[in-house]
């Protein structure tokens, strides 16, 4: 391990035994501290976490606009192993040919591609123009028409009312602050048909409040599992089926219905 390595890892320990009772103000310098010579921070508090990384939503948004691939088969296998049969077993049989289906933060386009033929039309968005090059690519490679992918920030993104018979959002919410998120799925609903159903997966934690995570500019934002579903339920949405994707229960997936 190289020197600087191990200095950072001291740091990190530290920080992390003396966060556990030190008071507010001398919690922020710590927190800083880590900043500084890791570049990372956790933290339950999100007052604390807007504090000591002001600009997180602008670091996400260009930590994810340079990602020129997402493929959750090699980012991570384990969830994408029990994700895609579960799309396929649970959400893809309630899917029909004249479909019209949104999935958005489709990354580099696995899973549009994986429904594409069993719906009329994918509309597929996502921040980065770069991922959304690569997933017209395939597209043209692999001979499907019926999958039209633009560049769009969802945050900013105003969907048509009563247009989308399902709708995917596999991943987004996790990198998405909590009053940013809630103003989405109400975008989100207001764009689907009624009984219309929607998938989504996303981290979470098993701790007894969020936690905000912000590491050499990558942000996420995990809720608890209650708060997360609550996301849904509380916004017109009636929960059908969850189920985990890790052993460790780290993240969730969830079909739900528009009430």
């Amino acid at each position: 391990m190289k020197k600087r390595n191990v200095v950072a890892y001291f740091v990190f320990i530290c920080c992390k035994k003396l966060l556990a009772v030190s008071p507010p103000a001398v919690r922020l310098l710590l927190l800083k501290l880590r900043l500084m010579l890791t570049g990372k921070v956790y933290t339950t508090d999100r007052e604390e976490f807007l504090k000591v990384v002001p600009t997180h939503r602008t670091a996400s948004a260009r930590w994810w606009q340079r990602q020129s691939c997402w493929q959750a088969k090699v980012a991570t296998p384990e969830r994408y192993n029990r994700l895609a049969p579960y799309i396929e077993t649970a959400f893809a049989p309630q899917l029909s040919k004249d479909f019209t289906v949104c999935d958005l933060a489709c990354a580099s386009g696995d899973f549009s591609f994986l429904i594409a033929d069993r719906v009329k039309q994918v509309e597929a968005f996502d921040l980065s123009a770069d991922m959304i090059g690569m997933a017209k690519e395939t597209a043209a490679k692999m001979g499907i028409k019926n999958v039209d992918f633009r560049q769009a920030a969802a945050e900013r993104l105003q969907l048509p009312a009563d247009r989308y018979d399902a709708f995917m959002m596999l991943g987004l919410l996790t990198y998405i602050d909590i009053p940013n998120a809630a103003a989405i799925v109400k975008n989100v609903g207001r764009s689907m048909k009624p009984q219309a159903k929607l998938i989504v997966k996303d981290s979470i934690t098993h701790n007894t409040s969020a936690q905000y995570v912000y590491v050499k500019s990558y942000v996420a934002y995990y809720r608890t599992e209650k708060e997360y579903l609550q996301l849904f339920e509380g916004n017109g949405f009636r929960l059908l089926h969850s189920t985990y994707l890790e052993a460790r229960k780290g993240s969730i997936a969830a079909i739900f219905e528009k009430a």
